[in-house]
C-alpha cells in the first residue's frame, strides 16, 4: 500500500472478515459486543451485503480475539482464511497462466484485499518468494496472529494450484514455534520453518514455470480488471468507507 499508515488505517475493506470472525467467536449477543467493542462497527452492519469498514476496525477486533482467545485464533476461524472470502484475488490467483504469474498477481494484490499487509515479490537464484509484512502497527501477539491466518489462506491457495508439489513450497515465519504448535502443523501440506529471516511463502522455481490448473485467460483479465477498480477510489479518497456512522 502506498501512502501513510494513517491512510492505510482509514482505507476501506469489506466487512466479510469481521462477519466471519465475529460468527466464529461471538456466540451470544453479549460475546459479539465485546468483540466489537472499540471497533465503531455495530453488530447489524454486519450483516449488510456490500458494506465495509476501515482497516483500523479490523485490526482493533483481531486484537480483541487475540486477547481472548490467544495467537492459534485462525486454526478456530476456518472462514477467515478460506480462498472464497477472497473475491476477485482469488479468481486472479487462481486463474493466472502458470504458478509464477499466480505469485506475481498475490503479490500485486494481496493488498488491495488485505490492505492490512503488505507484500513483496522477490527473486532468489533458486526460488520465487512473496514476503509478507504489515502494514499498520501490530504488536508481536497480534501480528502472528494475523500472519497465521494470512498464511492459511496462501495455503489454501497453493495447495491446490501446486497439488502434489506442494511439499516442496515452504512457509517460513521469523519467530520460535508457538506453544501448540502441533496444532498448527496439522494444517499445512507444506514445508513449514521457524525462526527464519522474515514471514515467506517461498516457491522452487522448478515449480513456478508449471501452467496453473485452473488457467482462465478471460475470467484472469477480468478478475485483474476488478481489483484495479478496487484499487482506484483508494488512492483519490483513502477516507471513504461505509458501514458506521464515524469513522
Amino acid at each position: 500500500m502506498q501512502g501513510s499508515e494513517a491512510d492505510t488505517l482509514r482505507t476501506p475493506v469489506s466487512v466479510s472478515y469481521a462477519r466471519a470472525l465475529v460468527r466464529a467467536f461471538g456466540k451470544t449477543r453479549g460475546e459479539r459486543d465485546e468483540l466489537l467493542r472499540g471497533t465503531a462497527i455495530e453488530q447489524d452492519v454486519l450483516d449488510q451485503p456490500g458494506a465495509h469498514m476501515p482497516v483500523s476496525s479490523l485490526v482493533i477486533l483481531a486484537a480483541n480475539i487475540t486477547r481472548r482467545h490467544g495467537e492459534l485464533w485462525p486454526l478456530s476461524a476456518a472462514a477467515v482464511w478460506s480462498t472464497s472470502l477472497q473475491g476477485a484475488l482469488d479468481v486472479a490467483t487462481r486463474t493466472a497462466p502458470t504458478i509464477a504469474d499466480a505469485l506475481n498477481t498475490g503479490a500485486r494484490f494481496g493488498s488491495t484485499r488485505a490492505p492490512f499487509i503488505r507484500n513483496r515479490l522477490r527473486t532468489t537464484p533458486r526460488s520465487i518468494q512473496i514476503e509478507i509484512s504489515p502494514a499498520v502497527a501490530m504488536d508481536g501477539a497480534l501480528w502472528r496472529a494475523v500472519a497465521l491466518a494470512v498464511s492459511l489462506n496462501v495455503h489454501a491457495v497453493y495447495v491446490q494450484l501446486l497439488e502434489d508439489a506442494i511439499d516442496q513450497a515452504t512457509l517460513e515465519f521469523p519467530w520460535p514455534p508457538p506453544a501448540g504448535a502441533e496444532r498448527l502443523m496439522q494444517h499445512y501440506s507444506c514445508a513449514v520453518k521457524f525462526n527464519a529471516a522474515a514471514f515467506i511463502f517461498d516457491v522452487p522455481k522448478a515449480l513456478c514455470a508449471r501452467p496453473s490448473p485452473f488457467a482462465d485467460p478471460e475470467l484472469h483479465a477480468k478478475a485483474i480488471e476488478a481489483l484495479e477498480e478496487i484499487e482506484k477510489p483508494r488512492s483519490d479518497t483513502p477516507r471513504r468507507w461505509r458501514g458506521s456512522s464515524r469513522a
